[in-house]
Parts: C-alpha cells; structure tokens; sequence
C-alpha cells in the first residue's frame, strides 16, 4: 500500500533549493598518471571471444580515503556475467 504524495524531480529539487538544503560537496581526486606512459603490458583478450561466465576473470585494487586514513579494496570479477566473485576490505595492502 503506497502512501504520500508522487511527485517529480524537478519538484523536489525547487523545493531543496528553497529551503535553502542544497549543499555542494567538493569533489578531491587524484588517479594515477600511468596510462599517459608507454604501455608495458599486452591485453592477452584483445581477440578472446568471451561466450560463458568463468572464462576470464579481472581484479582490481584501489584504495579509498575514509576520515583521512585510506582503506584498501579488493574485487575479482567474472567478465562475462560482470559478477562480483570476490571482494575484499583492508587497512593495508598485506
């Protein structure tokens, strides 16, 4: 059972902006400059038709500032499927 009121986006944001309760969060980022090299690796799938879920796996790990420490993630992921096989959170790359 639905109760309230349906209303727009465009309301809700007049309504914010009224209110005065937009805020503006200062984006701070910084990647990492080392796709602007020469490229030392090869991609071994460039011609890999990838048909079924378990054929190519891909990981990843990057890091995150959370209250001005940095917390580690890990993820494996099936190519295919684009599934979360696996992840991983830590405090230190170990």
């Amino acid at each position: 059972m639905r109760q309230g009121y349906t209303v727009g986006t465009r309301r809700v944001a007049r309504l914010i902006k009224e209110m005065n309760l937009l805020v503006s969060v200062k984006r701070v980022g910084q990647t990492t400059k080392s796709l602007q090299r020469d490229k030392p690796w090869t991609n071994l799938l460039e011609t890999l038709d990838v048909s079924h879920q378990d054929q190519v796996w891909v990981g990843d790990v990057t890091y995150v500032r959370v209250k001005g420490r940095f917390v580690y993630v890990a993820v494996l992921m099936d190519v295919f499927s684009r599934m979360i096989k696996g992840w991983k959170l830590s405090q230190h790359l170990t």
